[in-house]
């Protein structure tokens, strides 16, 4: 894709299965979006993981009360409040190798690009865009064909990318 058109959002196409899509850059309401999934899925994983253990360790007398305390804790959580994200990030060298360096993400960008719920709500979001009608479902079994974890990671790649202007050439 020319600086030009990425700079203008105008996104890229890409062979999914036996359909052509294009996958448009996203825009602030759909990161906003995103985020807000992104902390959806932290408060879920999080309390079910408390109520498992507590099922597990804690008398029923006391069970109800415990799993009360933990939801409403998570309940009011908002996005400023997600923890951020060791991680490890490829960085392309002057002579070509990569060195993965380690930082810290905030837990929604980890989310959409690390995970795979988050890599296909991510892509889905971009994809929508041009098919206004696609389901997260047909987006999950469309970008995972023949090519798991994988053919999700290169759509995200391709989405990172159209939402990166260049311009003044590389």
């Amino acid at each position: 894709m020319s600086d030009l058109a990425q700079a203008a959002g105008s996104g890229v196409t890409q062979q999914v299965g036996q359909e052509t899509w294009e996958l448009l850059p996203l825009d602030l309401k759909d990161l906003g979006a995103l985020e807000r999934q992104a902390l959806k899925s932290y408060k879920d994983q999080t309390v079910e993981s408390y109520v498992e253990m507590y099922r597990k360790y804690l008398p029923p007398k006391e069970l109800v009360a415990e799993i009360k305390k933990v939801i409403d804790k998570y309940a009011v959580m908002d996005v400023d409040a997600l923890p951020e994200k060791d991680t490890l990030i490829p960085e392309k060298q002057t002579d070509g190798s990569v060195k993965e360096t380690q930082t810290k993400l905030p837990y929604a960008a980890w989310w959409m690009t690390k995970t795979f719920d988050g890599m296909l709500h991510f892509v889905w979001y971009s994809a929508r865009k041009a098919k206004p009608g696609m389901t997260l479902d047909e987006c999950a079994a469309k970008t995972t064909i023949g090519g798991g974890q994988g053919m999700l990671n290169k759509r995200v790649d391709v989405v990172e990318e159209t939402a990166r202007p260049t311009l003044g050439g590389n």
